[in-house]
């Protein structure tokens, strides 16, 4: 049963990251590409700043060599992460701000649930949630996406992708 949730949270991490690859794209329109991998990539910074000074609040300790370790170094990067992400979201919706929180689960569900389930299965699982993500995303053109509906050869590949999953996972 745990098997299970571990494999729905894998599958929904990789719907995240499909989300935040369409926020991206959509940033690179106005932005270009490595700017909008820029935007995704200050907003994971700030987000790992914010998780390592909760743990560092929490556990008194990070195990990181010095000064990594210390709580005064993540509220510093936070801090200037902050600033580089309000100068970066000058002209963008504020909700592409987000873009880089995506990319957590993937990062810390990599190292949480990859040694529970086994990390190809956790990789697939996410690649699965990524297809689909994707589908849904090009099926309703969010962001402003270009609409790729959704048809029977979609229907299909999504298919052939969770055979591969089943053939990975083995049967247990």
């Amino acid at each position: 049963m745990l098997e299970i949730f571990y494999l729905v949270l894998a599958f929904t991490i990789g719907f995240g990251n499909a989300t935040q690859l369409v926020m991206i794209s959509a940033i690179s329109k106005s932005r270009g590409s490595v700017e909008g991998a820029f935007t995704s990539l200050v907003s994971t910074i700030l987000g790992v700043a914010i998780i390592l000074s909760i743990l560092a609040i929490r556990q008194g300790n990070i195990s990181l060599p010095q000064p990594l370790d210390r709580l005064t170094f993540y509220v510093v990067l936070g801090s200037l992460s902050m600033v580089v992400l309000l100068v970066v979201m000058r002209g963008l919706n504020i909700y592409f701000a987000i873009t880089g929180l995506f990319a957590l689960p993937f990062l810390i569900g990599a190292g949480f649930i990859g040694p529970k389930i086994g990390v190809g299965l956790y990789l697939v699982i996410v690649l699965a949630g990524q297809m689909a993500g994707a589908v849904v995303h090009d099926h309703f053109g969010t962001f402003g996406g270009a609409i790729h509906r959704f048809d029977l050869l979609r229907a299909l590949g999504i298919f052939a992708l969770l055979t591969g999953v089943v053939l990975v996972r083995g049967v247990r």
